[in-house]
């Protein structure tokens, strides 16, 4: 399982289901730069514990939910 994968998958998820349309907004939310946000959404980056915390909080969803993996796909229950 490639994690940084499951992980970036379930920010793109949540961050569709909770209406925010576009990276910058939830960029904003969760006080950090686009460029990282893109990296971290593009599976481009590992990010820090301290990150996966800042968007699930931003996504209003307990960050241990954005590095669950779903058989077949990604957890957006």
């Amino acid at each position: 399982m490639d994690l940084v994968r499951v992980f970036a998958r379930n920010v793109n998820a949540w961050r569709r289901r909770r209406g925010l349309v576009n990276l910058e907004s939830l960029a904003r939310a969760a006080a950090m730069s686009t460029t990282q946000l893109y990296a971290i959404v593009g599976a481009r980056c590992d990010p820090s514990i301290d990150r996966v915390e800042d968007l699930g909080l931003a996504l209003e969803v307990p960050p241990h939910r954005l590095l669950r993996a779903v058989d077949g796909g990604f957890s957006v229950s």
